[in-house]
């Protein structure tokens, strides 16, 4: 048996109990979900909630996000961890942290920073696509609001990885604005990563 351990908040009324939640799995080995990402296991364990119609404890919605996931004592997000590796295998990092409040928003990003422009462009489009395909209703508009996404690759982006995805309180239209507007500080057309 399987136990997976997570925190959750909740999108709608951005309340969390910082109570550490156990899901317990039948299915799986502890080996191949350690090699999961955060954002992977996320969305099992999101799935596994909506289908047990789990709810804020607050104010009884559905639309909860899960973070600091952990297979058994593993944390799968681990900043230090994954910066490390990718120091020692000359991989890239790209981190893009979005903070909103009230009508001011401020895009940060991190990572193994300056990254090669053609490594970036990809990257972007990647993270572009994850948007686009995420379901709705993360993106409900709040006065305050945060986008965190880290994005791993090799040199060649063959082996692309999402390691953590959160978003509470900004529309992905507006998510998508300050990407356009990060890539094209960086010499890189809207046509570059918001068309296949």
């Amino acid at each position: 048996m399987l136990t997976i351990k997570y925190q959750v908040g909740c999108r709608q009324c951005l309340n969390g109990d910082g109570i550490e939640r156990l899901d317990f799995y039948k299915y799986g080995k502890e080996k191949d979900f350690m090699t999961k990402t955060e954002y992977e296991v996320m969305k099992i364990v999101e799935q596994n909630n909506m289908q047990q119609n789990i709810c804020c404890m607050f104010c009884d919605s559905k639309d909860l996000e899960y973070y600091e996931i952990k297979v058994e004592d593993y944390l799968l997000y681990d900043f230090e961890r994954i910066g490390k590796n990718c120091i020692d295998k000359g991989e890239v990092m790209l981190m893009i942290n979005i903070e909103k409040n009230g009508h001011n928003i401020k895009l940060t990003p991190g990572g193994t920073l300056p990254i090669e422009e053609n490594n970036l462009r990809k990257s972007l489009r990647k993270i572009v696509s994850v948007i686009n395909a995420s379901p709705y209703h993360r993106f409900s508009m709040k006065e305050r609001g945060s986008t965190f996404i880290c994005t791993t690759s090799d040199e060649l982006l063959k082996d692309f990885k999402i390691e953590s995805f959160r978003s509470t309180g900004i529309h992905s239209a507006t998510i998508l604005g300050e990407i356009n507007l990060f890539a094209a500080a960086n010499g890189i057309s809207y046509e570059d990563i918001f068309t296949e």
